[in-house]
């Protein structure tokens, strides 16, 4: 039987690896957020490699989310932890409703790489998230769909939800426009056929062709294509 994990050493880990200047800079980015101790990324990964290797299922009993970096660690110790996807998606529910910011949800997401084991499941797994009212489960699938399902068969499905996103909220909404770009980005004639024919609503349409003209990877070209999705263009 594992022992009880020792949430308050890790915290107090954290805090030794707090930096004040990084908190300020890292506070700036998250509007709204307030509660980051200034611990960078790479160390949060570190130490979410060493739990994920350790005893992880004595830490997700009751993990910590007094901070942003304890939100952060969490997330990504389910990305590094070894496991089945069906258990990894149980864990993966108690979490999503967690997520208050942009800067956990996208680098959690990046992280589950481990969701390729099945894409069909994976889809079923984030199809709640899709629909639900919460701006950051919404974002949260998203993501994930950008992150892991750009690929030659799944990248319609993906291009499919990020169309159909309804939800008012901003980072729901600058997730569906950066999906919509990154698939463009590959597919360009395929993803201007179908948006021109399933348009999205107008403010995602708007930030999806502003990612595109702001994109280097993307033509000219295909830059004064995509503004023909916009009146007036």
């Amino acid at each position: 039987m594992s022992q009880a994990f020792d949430y308050a050493a890790l915290r107090k880990e954290l805090l030794s690896l707090a930096q004040p200047s990084y908190q300020q800079f890292a506070s700036s980015l998250l509007p709204g957020v307030k509660n980051v101790m200034g611990v960078r990324l790479p160390s949060l990964r570190k130490i979410a490699k060493r739990i994920a290797k350790q005893d992880f299922i004595s830490y997700l009993q009751n993990p910590s989310h007094q901070s942003f970096e304890e939100t952060m660690l969490h997330g990504l110790v389910l990305g590094y932890i070894k496991t089945d996807l069906p258990t990894r998606f149980s864990y993966l529910k108690a979490f999503v409703p967690t997520i208050d910011n942009w800067s956990v949800c996208d680098s959690v997401c990046i992280t589950l790489k481990a969701v390729r084991e099945d894409f069909n499941q994976t889809l079923l797994f984030l199809a709640p998230y899709l629909a639900s009212a919460n701006e950051y489960e919404v974002r949260f699938a998203l993501v994930m769909l950008l992150y892991h399902f750009l690929n030659e068969e799944f990248y319609p499905q993906a291009l499919k939800a990020f169309c159909q996103v309804s939800h008012p909220g901003y980072y729901a909404q600058m997730a569906a426009a950066w999906g919509i770009a990154s698939v463009y980005t590959l597919w360009p004639k395929e993803t201007y056929s179908y948006v021109a024919s399933h348009m999205p609503p107008m403010e995602i349409a708007k930030k999806a062709v502003q990612k595109i003209h702001d994109s280097l990877q993307i033509s000219p070209q295909n830059k004064r294509l995509a503004d023909r999705w916009l009146p007036n263009q």
